[in-house]
């Protein structure tokens, strides 16, 4: 078949990206532009107003008057609506709604057990890539104070995946200890297979057990926590 292309001159419009998102609520139920309004006007309890465009079928767009609060709520994400992951990203100048890939996702995991002597940027770095592309890691020590007992790093996911839910690390003196990850502030995946969008209701996977413990589930609400609290932690941008 011939390919057709546009040869004639276009009209680009200037838009205003700095404070405007894009975002899908991952879920088989359907939403509105009038609920989402509704969920994140609560959620979001902004100072300035904004605006909920629907795009199509559960992903719209969302107009900010104050660019700061469009920064804070693209940095506090992933935002849950009625349990489900609203997976936002900035909207990119000349791209089309179709183009935009809701399958990666970035959340910020915790990864407990481990001892201190291993509690550092670049373990973080290290262990958080086993998990998704690691983008941020919080430095868990200032000035030789520990600030915290577990690391924790922001990482893209890919949701196509199941989640991980632990490793076992290696240590000096020829042992192993279990590294279980918690992912904060998500909620809907399944018990099942570990993956994010469904839950173990309409999946047909049997639920596996764990290699740390037999006799438990590799997925559970053991896997979820709520946001770390923030101290004065030095951010590593990787």
């Amino acid at each position: 078949m011939e390919e057709i292309q546009i040869s004639s001159p276009l009209v680009w419009k200037e838009t205003d990206t700095k404070r405007t998102l894009i975002g899908k609520v991952l879920s088989n139920k359907s939403y509105t532009r009038s609920a989402m309004e509704a969920i994140l006007s609560k959620a979001w309890n902004l100072q300035s107003g904004f605006e909920v465009v629907e795009v199509t079928d559960n992903a719209f767009m969302f107009k900010f008057q104050n660019e700061d609060e469009c920064s804070r709520i693209l940095c506090g994400h992933p935002w849950s609506i009625n349990g489900c992951i609203l997976n936002l990203m900035e909207r990119s100048r000349y791209k089309s709604c179709e183009e935009f890939d809701f399958s990666r996702c970035p959340v910020w995991i915790q990864l407990h057990n481990i001892p201190l002597e291993a509690l550092c940027v670049e373990n973080a770095i290290t262990i958080g890539g086993y998990v998704g592309e690691v983008m941020l890691v919080k430095d868990p020590r200032y000035n030789e104070w520990y600030l915290r007992n577990f690391l924790r790093a922001r990482v893209i996911l890919d949701l196509r995946k199941p989640l991980a839910y632990g490793f076992w690390l290696p240590k000096p003196d020829g042992r192993k200890v279990w590294i279980p990850v918690k992912y904060e502030k998500l909620q809907n995946f399944c018990y099942s297979c570990g993956k994010v969008r469904h839950d173990n209701r309409v999946c047909n996977s049997e639920r596996k057990m764990s290699i740390y413990k037999s006799t438990e589930p590799q997925y559970g609400a053991w896997l979820t926590t709520n946001a770390a609290r923030s101290w004065d932690e030095t951010l590593v941008i990787v």
